[in-house]
Order: structure tokens, then C-alpha cells, then sequence
């Protein structure tokens, strides 16, 4: 498990390169503009991506039933988590609120893609 992780750890890794850099060109050159917090949704994206994968992955080993609870925790969990942090910065940034909806939608539509085809992979090749 251990040497697949560090794999996954890598792929993760260059994907939370390339999309970061690409969503800052974006905002810096194109919006001409730098949204504070945009480190910090990156980290939140990462971290919770590598978390949610390292759960599942633990569960391949045992039942499927365990592994589809887990799956459908895991993605309710992230869906409420995401949806609590955009309403809480509505209510604390009114203004800003549009600017981090915009930039935080598309990380989890994009970390969402990422981690449901590695895991498909990752169960196709066997486990």
C-alpha cells in the first residue's frame, strides 16, 4: 500500500501543481487580480483529496459493502463539507463571496473528477 500511496501522493502532487498554476495565471493575468485565500483552497483541496483516498483505499480490502459505505460517506461528507464553507464565507465576506465561489466550485469539480478516476483505476487494476 505504502508504495502505491507515494504514487498516488506524486499524480496528486502534479495535478495540484498544474491546476494551481493554471487557476493563478488565470486570476493574476487574466482577472488581474489575487484572491487571498486561494493558497488555502488549494491546501483544503489536497489534503482532503489524499485523506479521502487513503479511506478508501483501506476498505478495497474488505467487503464491497464496506467499500461502497465508505465511497458514499466520504463524497456526502465532502459534498456538506464544501457547501458549509461557502455559506460560513457568505456570511462572514458578502462581498467576496462570488470571487471564492468561483474559485472554490471549480477545485472540487476538478479534485472530484481527479479522485474518482485514480480510484477507478486503482479498482480496475485489481486493488
Amino acid at each position: 500500500m505504502k508504495a502505491g500511496l507515494n504514487t498516488y501522493l506524486l499524480k496528486l502532487s502534479i495535478f495540484t501543481l498544474i491546476i494551481g498554476g493554471v487557476a493563478f495565471a488565470i486570476h493574476f493575468f487574466l482577472l488581474e487580480s489575487y484572491f487571498v485565500l486561494f493558497p488555502a483552497i488549494v491546501a483544503y483541496f489536497f489534503l482532503s483529496t489524499l485523506g479521502i483516498h487513503v479511506m478508501l483505499i483501506r476498505t478495497t480490502d474488505k467487503k464491497s459493502s464496506a467499500f461502497v459505505n465508505t465511497f458514499m460517506a466520504t463524497t456526502t461528507l465532502k459534498l456538506f463539507m464544501a457547501m458549509i464553507i461557502i455559506v460560513a464565507y457568505l456570511l462572514i465576506d458578502k462581498e467576496g463571496a462570488i470571487p471564492f465561489t468561483l474559485t472554490f466550485a471549480p477545485f472540487y469539480l476538478l479534485y472530484t473528477s481527479f479522485e474518482i478516476m485514480t480510484l477507478m483505476k486503482h479498482l480496475r487494476s485489481g486493488g
